[in-house]
């Protein structure tokens, strides 16, 4: 009884591991994307330019090009009288580089420029600030935010992603 308990649950992660491997190789397949940004670090309010470059190997019908800026922060949570980790998404607005279309078999280049928002990183001053900077130093206040820039091709089939971390303080 055990024994076909282990083959399907190994079964079952060989499966997982070969649908993987397979999307990968797919998205390869298409081409892929990359973002260069002018600088990695900025501060609140400050425009993030920089350029997309969409290196395709075979044509794909695309409903749009997108740029994007995505903040995570790891949370600690409790569920299941278990302790964990839990990426939460608290920031994320994407604008358009193009738009539906056969987007051929070829190199090209967008650029891109976004404001970051003055009040991104929203600080807590005075003693309560105090408090949770003490905290977060010693593991046990909020994380800090990790920021992306992220790129996607929203195409037939399988999707190309990109996503870049920059620093924002």
């Amino acid at each position: 009884m055990v024994s076909i308990l282990v083959i399907i649950v190994l079964s079952i992660i060989g499966l997982v591991i070969a649908f993987v491997i397979f999307m990968a190789i797919a998205s390869r397949m298409k081409g892929k994307i990359e973002i260069i940004p002018d600088k990695y670090n900025y501060s609140p309010g400050e425009e993030i330019k920089g350029r997309v470059i969409l290196k395709l190997k075979k044509p794909v019908e695309a409903n749009k090009l997108t740029i994007g800026l995505v903040g995570h922060r790891e949370e600690k949570v409790y569920r299941n009288g278990k302790n964990g980790t839990e990426t939460r998404t608290v920031f994320s607005f994407y604008q358009p580089l193009d738009g539906k279309k056969d987007y051929p078999a070829s190199e090209q280049t967008y650029e891109f420029s976004m404001k970051v928002p003055s009040d991104i990183q929203k600080k807590t001053e005075g003693a309560l600030g105090t408090v949770l900077n003490t905290l977060s130093s010693i593991g046990m206040g909020p994380n800090p935010i990790r920021w992306y820039l992220t790129a996607d091709l929203d195409c037939k089939g399988i999707d190309l992603f990109k996503k870049v971390q920059v620093n924002i303080a």
